[in-house]
Order: C-alpha cells, then sequence, then structure tokens
C-alpha cells in the first residue's frame, strides 16, 4: 500500500500526542479507553479478579501508547489501533507477573505482587491468562492482517523469552552481553505495537527497521532503570551496568556517570532511527526515547 493511501480500515479522528513524561499516568490511556478494552477478555473468576487487581495497580501503558499515538500519522481506526495496543500491553503486563515470580518480587508500583499475596502457582496461571487475552486482543485486528500480526506478535514472545531466559541466567560479562540482554528483554514489546501498526498500513517490511529502534530504546531504558536500581540489583545479583562498572574498579560516581553517557547514545540512535522509519510510523518511539533521555539527564546530573 502506498504511504500516502488512507488505509481501508478507515481514518480516525487524530487525538491529541501522548505524553511519555514521567509525571504521565494511565490518565493519557485511559483517554482511549485502553483501560477497558484491556480488561475484555479476562472473563470471571478468581484468576480474572487477580488480573483485574495486576491491571488496577496502575502503570503509564507506554507500549498501548506507541501504538495509539500512532493513529493521527498513520489514519488507521480506532478499534484496529486499539487491538494492536492492547495485544502488545497485555503481553507486557504479562511478562510483569511471570518476571515477579521468577525474582521473587514483593513489590510493584507500591502495592504487593500477585506472588506475594497468592502465590506463584496462581501468579503463574494470572500471567497464562493475561497472554491469552492478548490473543483474544489481537483476534480484533482486521482479518486481512492477521497472518502477519501472529507471526509478528509470536516472533516478539519468542525474543522476549530467550531474553528473559539470558537475564535469569546472569551471563551479564562484558557491554556487549548487557545489551544483548537489555534488547532481549524489553525490545520486542517495545517494537511490536509499533510493528503490529505498521501490518496495518502494509509495511510489514518495516519490521526490522522498527526492531532496531526498539532495541536501542530498551538499551536506554534498561540502562535508565540500572541506575534507579543499583543498590537492589547488587543485594539480589541481578545483572546492572553501574555494579558492572564497579565490579571493574570504577567508583560509584564514574560508574553512574559512565551507564548515563551509554544511555545517551543509545537513545540518540534510538531517535535517529525512529525518525528515518516512513510514514511516521517512528514518531512515538521517538517522542518516549526523548523522555526517557530527559529521565536520564537528571540522574546524570545527580553525579554531576
Amino acid at each position: 500500500m502506498p504511504e500516502q493511501a488512507i488505509p481501508a480500515h478507515g481514518r480516525a479522528r487524530p487525538d491529541a500526542p501522548v505524553d511519555y513524561s514521567t509525571t504521565a499516568t494511565t490518565a493519557n490511556a485511559a483517554a482511549h479507553g485502553i483501560e477497558a478494552e484491556l480488561r475484555r477478555d479476562l472473563g470471571t473468576g478468581a484468576a480474572a479478579a487477580m488480573a483485574t487487581a495486576h491491571l488496577d495497580a496502575g502503570g503509564r501503558r507506554i507500549r498501548a501508547r506507541l501504538a495509539l499515538e500512532l493513529i493521527p500519522a498513520t489514519g488507521i481506526s480506532q478499534n484496529a489501533a486499539m487491538a494492536a495496543a492492547c495485544s502488545a500491553e497485555l503481553l507486557h503486563n504479562a511478562s510483569l507477573v511471570h518476571d515477579d515470580i521468577q525474582d521473587r518480587t514483593s513489590l510493584r508500583r507500591g502495592q504487593p505482587t500477585l506472588v506475594a499475596r497468592h502465590g506463584a502457582e496462581a501468579a503463574l496461571c494470572v500471567g497464562d491468562l493475561l497472554i491469552s487475552a492478548a490473543w483474544a486482543a489481537l483476534a480484533r485486528l482486521p482479518v486481512d492482517c492477521l497472518p502477519a500480526a501472529m507471526g509478528c506478535m509470536h516472533a516478539a514472545l519468542a525474543a522476549t523469552c530467550s531474553g528473559q531466559v539470558e537475564d535469569l541466567t546472569h551471563a551479564c560479562i562484558d557491554e556487549t552481553a548487557y545489551q544483548r540482554i537489555a534488547a532481549g528483554k524489553s525490545g520486542p514489546l517495545l517494537a511490536l505495537p509499533v510493528q503490529l501498526m505498521a501490518i496495518l498500513v502494509g509495511r510489514s517490511d518495516l519490521d526490522g527497521a522498527i526492531a532496531k529502534v526498539a532495541e536501542a530504546l530498551a538499551h536506554g531504558y534498561q540502562i535508565e532503570d540500572d541506575l534507579a536500581d543499583a543498590a537492589e540489583d547488587r543485594l539480589l545479583g541481578r545483572p546492572n551496568l553501574v555494579c558492572l562498572y564497579e565490579d571493574r574498579g570504577l567508583s560509584t560516581v564514574a560508574a553512574r556517570r559512565l551507564a548515563a553517557e551509554h544511555a545517551r547514545s543509545a537513545l540518540e540512535q534510538a531517535r535517529n532511527d525512529a525518525a528515518a522509519l516512513p510514514a511516521g510510523l517512528g514518531s512515538s518511539l521517538g517522542a518516549l526515547a526523548v523522555a526517557i533521555q530527559r529521565r536520564n539527564d537528571t540522574w546524570s546530573a545527580d553525579v554531576a
């Protein structure tokens, strides 16, 4: 389909740009109706109630918003964009539940995790339910897009699982391994909503280019977390770039400064590569990279 063409799935009314700042909450996403849609396929019963409680704990809904923010640029209908948004966001939340089981995390978003409240066995079932709901959301995409979308979502899931397993082995021995783990854990589900939107406008050929942007973005995103969580990660033995530099003999200040420089470089690459994507498909990823860099600048100022 030509980039300038209006998709057959209908042109939607342009919405206000999404705010990716640190003060943004689910209110931005709720304006698009995302909160109700995320719960649409959870059903009833104990597992559904636990999944709802997990979603009720909050979150910025970044992956959903990466898709919804592209509505004005792509002309994709609200319904199709919402299906793409929910698929990616539900998978991300499933990964959080499973991650909490693996890491034995007791708190997330300031509240007890499902594994802390209900045990690992119940939490595992809830994570599986969220994955199943993601496929149900994907099924609401236009029929002609489903084969490509299903393959894309499977690839994102497979890559995320691979990255998580590598992270669990703590095989982070150098910057190259660190970058590979960060890209594998977070990159696929950051790329997925944009890849699904690209499929909706007939540009599945951009999957690789979008993945490249998301990998660089994930690298910077993970370093931001490392800067915030270095002490906790040290205690728990988790891979952390700041700790890696400290183990090489750098002072804490120097380690944090060097990590922040790596984040800045990765995020600059993400912004540049996002800007090069055609049909405005890189705009939401580019905006997220800018927001992360602003937070990274705050960390850098703390160690200046």
